[in-house]
């Protein structure tokens, strides 16, 4: 019996670690907010905001988890960028077939500075996408009073800019 109440005691210390294990994480620091807009020629445009430290590249990933397309930036990006996801520009210079964002359905989209520092992705599908204005951004954040639940959102990009790293 002893053992079965050890093995529970157990079980509930995990359980009750879990979460702020989850929190705290193993991974990279979110360091900003990665979206997707629409320019007024309908070419999709990554778009990323950093609130501390930087990055210097973005990856855009498939269901399946592989990485598709990589964008490398000739410096570190400390505040806000954006770049045809296409052709690459503004410093971005593209590695991988842009014909992807025809082929597959779902996508992921954030930048990173190595293993040390990554921004919030940006989950999309061509569906998400149909709908997006020209001048707008589609990304993932979590308001205040969210209770830590991150959530998608549009708005224009220069709300996008203000709100992301207002917390």
């Amino acid at each position: 019996m002893r053992l079965i109440g050890h093995s529970r005691r157990i079980m509930l210390a995990m359980c009750a670690l879990a979460p702020s294990l989850f929190v705290a994480g193993c991974g990279p620091a979110q360091v900003g907010f990665t979206g997707i807009s629409r320019a007024s020629t309908g070419e999709l445009i990554g778009v990323v905001q950093v609130c501390r430290s930087s990055v210097d590249e973005a990856v855009l990933r498939v269901s399946d988890g592989d990485t598709k397309i990589r964008w490398r930036h000739s410096g570190p990006v400390r505040d806000f960028s954006t770049w045809p996801l296409a052709t690459g520009g503004n410093g971005w210079v593209r590695d991988g077939d842009p014909n992807l964002l025809r082929e597959y359905r779902d996508f992921d989209l954030a930048a990173y500075a190595g293993n040390s520092a990554t921004t919030l992705a940006v989950d999309f599908t061509q569906d998400s996408l149909a709908n997006l204005a020209v001048g707008t951004v589609l990304y993932f954040y979590s308001p205040p009073g969210s209770n830590g639940y991150v959530t998608a959102h549009v708005s224009s990009l220069a709300e996008f800019r203000r709100i992301v790293c207002s917390k």
